[in-house]
């Protein structure tokens, strides 16, 4: 029976947190961020925003995908799963997010 693919993220019990040294500040629907140790700034598009919002109240990488999905039905779950993966690693990367895990339950 072929439906519509789910979500399976790999190692999903990475959460995230905004580090203390960013700010932030809306442009319409757009967000920018400032990592102000390094000057670092990224402008994040309506969509990249929403991920930001979902991300820095501690969800999983999964959990942003199951309610992004609800908004975005348009869109494959997992295109969604691959583009919100990648920016989460590139905001952490560019030290604008923190990563940390879950303890096993």
């Amino acid at each position: 029976m072929i439906g519509t693919p789910r979500c399976v993220l790999q190692n999903d019990s990475v959460r995230h947190r905004c580090n203390d040294d960013v700010v932030s500040q809306e442009l319409q629907s757009d967000m920018l961020l400032v990592q102000l140790t390094h000057g670092t700034s990224f402008r994040l598009n309506g969509t990249g925003r929403v991920i930001w919002e979902l991300a820095i109240t501690s969800l999983t990488t999964g959990e942003i995908v199951e309610q992004l999905k609800t908004r975005f039905e348009e869109i494959p779950i997992l295109n969604l799963e691959r583009d919100v993966t990648a920016l989460l690693a590139e905001l952490t990367r560019y030290g604008l997010l923190t990563q940390h895990r879950e303890a096993a339950r």
